[in-house]
C-alpha cells in the first residue's frame, strides 16, 4: 500500500484520488488543534474536547480489556461481561483516561504484542 507523508491538499487531490486505491496518509492531522493538545497531555485534549461539546448524554458499554471486545454473558451465562450507561462525553473522557482503564487497555495491547504509536 503506497504511503505518503504529509501530502498537501493538490497532491491528495491530483495524484492519490485518481490511483483510486487506499494509501497511507501519515502526517495529515499534525497540525490539528486537538492533535496538539493531545502531545501536550491527556488533560488538554479531554479539556478541548469538554469545551466543544454540549452536555448530552452519550450511551456507554464498558467491559474490561481482557473481553478484547467482546461484549456479551460471563461464562456463567446469569450475568453480563459489561456494564451499560449513560453519561456526559467530559464524563465520559475524564473517566477513561484518568481512573487507569486506559492504561489497563494499552497494558493489555501491550502483552498481545500490539504497538500503538504515533504514525
Amino acid at each position: 500500500m503506497p504511503v505518503w507523508q504529509s501530502p498537501t491538499p493538490d497532491q491528495f487531490q491530483e495524484e492519490i484520488v485518481p490511483r483510486g486505491r487506499p494509501a497511507v496518509l501519515r502526517g495529515i492531522a499534525a497540525s490539528w488543534p486537538l492533535v496538539e493538545a493531545a502531545r501536550r497531555g491527556r488533560e488538554h485534549c479531554i479539556a478541548m474536547l469538554a469545551a466543544s461539546v454540549a452536555d448530552l448524554p452519550v450511551n456507554v458499554l464498558r467491559a474490561e480489556p481482557e473481553e478484547d471486545g467482546r461484549f456479551h454473558y460471563r461464562p456463567d451465562g446469569l450475568s453480563l461481561n459489561f456494564v451499560r450507561g449513560e453519561a456526559s462525553l467530559p464524563a465520559f473522557l475524564a473517566d477513561f483516561f484518568l481512573t487507569g482503564f486506559f492504561a489497563r487497555l494499552m497494558a493489555f495491547f501491550r502483552a498481545r504484542g500490539i504497538v500503538l504509536g504515533r504514525a
